[in-house]
């Protein structure tokens, strides 16, 4: 707490010198962690005024908000500034929180989307858009009285999953890409390829492998996606070619360097038995008198 009170103190009297002054923020984050949220939100405000395109003021005074429920304000503060802070990776996350908490999925997705893309080994982002994806792809039966209006659908949530229509007299289906059904009348289901390029990002080739042939089992037709598994297999079995061919090199060149070294070390005791028996046949020529 000592450590908080000179900060104040110090970041307070500069305040007072130069009202302009960006240190309204880290001011008011200091309040904020102390659980002062009046004081947190007063410094904001005014900071604001005076430096409304200030992003770490934007994110301060919304994590306020957050932290106090007030998610609606929380989103009026960051929404109007979202394109000017698509590569801020803290303002991103903050404004994802805040739209999940709204219930607002399109939006949230989005943000993931775009977190994931600046830092791909994001855990936080990956999770979430997987765990949307088993939510978005499970199978949604339609029953035979209830309509279903395509216009309502949620254009913010093609980016992510495919739908397929099936119309019929009586009834619709959505089909999704996990746990696919087909009906007995039968216009193929189409495959949402997100979690597929989920896996590859993450590295999990085989499970994206498994993905696809799941999906082939459904609609063995489906181009895209036989295509998609050849690829893959062709990739996958290349690899591990690869691998063999450079592990038959290395052991083909050992082997020419054992048999080197066994030619070599022959040749040396050939040689050092060549002059022994010089030796020997020159102690015996002296013997004999030769």
């Amino acid at each position: 707490m000592s450590d908080y009170s000179n900060l104040i103190e110090k970041y307070s009297e500069k305040l007072s010198k130069d009202p302009l002054s960006k240190v309204f923020a880290p001011l008011g984050e200091i309040y904020r962690k102390l659980g002062m949220y009046e004081r947190a939100l007063s410094v904001y405000d005014m900071g604001l005024k005076h430096n409304p395109d200030y992003t770490l003021g934007q994110v301060g005074l919304s994590q306020c908000y957050y932290d106090l429920e007030q998610y609606q304000r929380a989103y009026n503060v960051l929404k109007p500034h979202f394109k000017y802070n698509a590569d801020n990776i803290k303002y991103l996350k903050l404004f994802a929180k805040v739209c999940d908490r709204l219930n607002l999925l399109d939006e949230t997705v989005n943000i993931q989307k775009a977190i994931l893309f600046l830092a791909p080994k994001d855990a936080e982002a990956a999770n979430y858009l997987m765990e949307y994806e088993d939510k978005a792809t499970s199978i949604v039966e339609m029953s035979d009285t209830k309509s279903f209006d395509v216009e309502k659908l949620d254009d913010g949530l093609n980016g992510w999953t495919q739908l397929s229509l099936v119309e019929k007299e009586t009834q619709e289906e959505v089909i999704l890409e996990k746990k696919l059904v087909v009906t007995e009348d039968t216009s193929a289901p189409v495959f949402s390829h997100t979690l597929v390029d989920l896996y590859l990002k993450q590295g999990a080739k085989e499970k994206a492998i498994a993905l696809l042939e799941k999906a082939i089992e459904v609609n063995p037709k489906d181009s895209k996606v036989i295509e998609r598994l050849s690829t893959l297999r062709s990739e996958t079995e290349e690899a591990r070619s690869t691998g063999h061919d450079d592990l038959m090199k290395a052991f083909d060149s050992r082997s020419e360097q054992i048999n080197k070294s066994d030619e070599d070390q022959l040749e040396k005791v050939t040689m050092a038995f060549n002059l022994f028996m010089k030796q020997i046949e020159l102690r015996r020529d002296t013997v004999l008198g030769l």
